[in-house]
């Protein structure tokens, strides 16, 4: 049964034009945890409080005197906002750092080292009494602040911009947060009861997010030990991939005048999808690439590609032929019909398993030899027994590709709605808008 914040969710969405968030265009020099922007607030909302953030929060420091024989629970700050976890339970004697302090929960906890990278978040109940060096700060609110809604709020790309032009250094991942100068930017911040009313309709949309994340895992586990079953046992006898495919058998021949697919690395997405498909002139593409069909499989050579399970089935290419990057083998099926068997098989975790004993080079350059593909051992069954068994992992895919569907569009909506609430462009009428 829904509570009465979920049931009034799509009310609140049906009163205001929700778009997901935009980024503005133009490729970033930074990775993508960081926001570069300059912090700019708009126009205040009405009822609403702007003041410097040290109006709202301030910092607490509760020395931890470590002992030698007792154990102390530590904890990180994981980028991306992506919250306050447990890092490692250690005797005092065997931390390094002496200067700790203890944390409670609900601290607003921030990495000063990695604040640039959204590492921050409350702090949760199971985390209480947990220490931290002095390269943290902690943070109570002061009256007029709601947990909750700082929580959402520090998902903000305006607070974010505000930690990274208080941290400085010559390098993205040495920089330090000033903790003085974060305080002086301003925020805006509404009633206690509005808080409370956004924060309860962002922790729903958090609901569903994490509950289409715990579906796409389930099924994710379940797709494995299918994986292991209709792959990895039976048979009537033991073969190689090479006995269903040729390992890089020579490119087609394409005249220059020929328009053609072309699929660098970077188009192969890490479940096994092209998700781009390029047409360029044969000509334009120049020498030194490996040439595939339709149907064929590729699979990356190198680390990390080949250990992240970049690769797969080949299919609906422009003219039929394709150019990639030399760092893919390519498989030929002798039968066309194997090509969704043997894509199964490249794409799951025993085979990059077993690759990664096999890989050559050095440790930035190591590649996967054919010779291992070829020889890849496999229990070999009849023909319909391989088409079955590729039917059943197709269908476990697709089921994963909807809720991956539904993932991104939840997380797409709730962004979009978070900088509408957050910034009082989308204003909740069915509350008053003060206690």
């Amino acid at each position: 049964m829904k509570s009465d914040v979920e049931e009034n969710i799509d009310a609140d969405l049906n009163a205001a034009d929700v778009q997901p968030f935009e980024v503005s265009g133009g490729a970033s020099a930074f990775p993508p945890s960081v926001q570069p922007g300059i912090p700019k607030l708009g126009r205040k909302p009405r009822g609403w409080t702007r003041a410097p953030i040290g109006e709202f929060l301030e910092p607490v420091f509760r020395t931890a005197k470590l002992v030698d024989d007792e154990r102390y629970q530590l904890v990180t700050a994981k980028r991306s906002r992506g919250g306050i976890v447990p890092r490692a339970i250690l005797y005092g004697r065997d931390i390094h750092t002496k200067t700790q302090f203890y944390v409670e929960a609900n601290d607003f906890l921030i990495s000063r080292r990695q604040i640039s990278h959204g590492a921050c978040g409350l702090v949760p109940a199971n985390l209480d009494g947990a220490v931290v060096s002095n390269e943290y700060v902690a943070l109570k609110p002061k009256s007029g602040l709601d947990l909750r809604f700082l929580q959402h709020l520090s998902h903000s790309v305006y607070f974010q911009q505000t930690c990274f032009h208080s941290s400085i250094g010559v390098h993205v991942e040495k920089l330090v947060f000033k903790i003085e100068d974060w305080l002086e930017w301003e925020i805006d911040v509404p009633p206690m009861a509005e808080q409370r009313r956004i924060a309860d309709i962002l922790d729903a949309w958090d609901r569903a997010i994490a509950h289409t994340e715990a579906l796409i895992d389930a099924k994710r586990r379940r797709k494995a030990e299918l994986t292991r079953r209709l792959l990895h046992e039976g048979g009537e006898r033991n073969g190689r991939l090479g006995d269903l495919a040729a390992i890089n058998p020579r490119g087609p021949r394409v005249s220059e005048n020929s328009s053609v697919s072309f699929v660098p690395m970077d188009a192969v997405s890490e479940d096994g999808r092209l998700i781009i498909n390029l047409a360029r002139r044969r000509g334009e593409i120049g020498s030194g690439y490996t040439g595939f069909v339709d149907n064929d499989v590729l699979v990356a050579k190198i680390t990390p590609c080949f250990e992240n399970g970049k690769g797969g089935h080949v299919c609906g290419l422009h003219s039929g032929v394709g150019f990639g990057s030399t760092e893919f083998h390519v498989l030929r099926p002798n039968d066309q019909g194997d090509a969704r068997f043997i894509h199964h098989h490249i794409m799951a975790a025993a085979f990059r398993r077993n690759g990664e004993r096999y890989m050559t080079g050095s440790a930035g350059q190591r590649r996967v030899p054919a010779a291992f593909i070829e020889d890849y051992r496999i229990p070999l069954m009849d023909a319909e027994r391989r088409r079955n068994a590729a039917s059943i992992l197709d269908a476990a895919d697709n089921e994963i590709g909807l809720l991956q569907q539904e993932l991104r569009r939840l997380t797409d909506q709730k962004r979009g709605l978070m900088q509408k609430l957050l910034s009082g462009d989308m204003r909740l009428s069915s509350m008053e808008a003060a206690e």
